[in-house]
């Protein structure tokens, strides 16, 4: 009785716990206007991959990508505050390893909180810069300027330890 119960159990919450990912059909589909890039190798072309402005001016992502079985359907929205950092960032889709669903989020109090497939946490997010776990890979191209922008000085990421920052002077060696 108590394995028949305990299988209940098991079936029931197993299947609450385990949200699907957003199917390729709900995700943003990218205007004419949008820059395309494609991901291609001397044997094939293997996906796509494009950037656009929204309407209300969020920075919109969207990957598909197919590479020996490797299949990726991504899309990120990133809202940028006054001071260009991301105050906002919406990942949807799936990736070979499962949903890829991931949200950040500075609320009025100036505390960010984010949730990925691997963590999830909340800290102020005072003059630090968060940096998507997963998305289309485009999307990183604000990381990027923000780096160049950053110089020597480095950039200070969420989420961190105490003490850490992006410094490439440190990876040089």
């Amino acid at each position: 009785m108590r394995l028949k119960r305990f299988a209940l159990l098991f079936l029931t919450t197993s299947s609450l716990a385990v949200a699907e990912p957003t199917p390729k059909e709900k995700l943003l589909q990218p205007p004419q206007t949008a820059r395309h890039y494609t991901i291609s190798s001397p044997a094939a072309k293997h996906g796509d991959v494009w950037s656009w402005k929204t309407d209300n001016g969020e920075h919109a992502y969207r990957m598909s990508m197919s590479l020996r079985g490797w299949i990726t359907e991504t899309e990120q929205l990133t809202t940028l505050g006054p001071d260009g950092r991301p105050t906002k960032i919406a990942v949807r889709g799936y990736t070979d390893e499962g949903d890829a669903t991931e949200d950040f989020s500075v609320d009025a109090n100036g505390i960010a909180r984010w949730k990925t497939s691997v963590d999830e946490g909340s800290a102020p997010f005072d003059n630090k810069r968060y940096s998507a776990y997963g998305g289309p890979w485009l999307a990183s191209a604000l990381e990027v300027d923000a780096l160049i922008k950053a110089g020597d000085k480095g950039i200070d990421l969420l989420p961190r330890r105490a003490g850490e920052h992006f410094d490439r002077r440190r990876d040089r060696d």
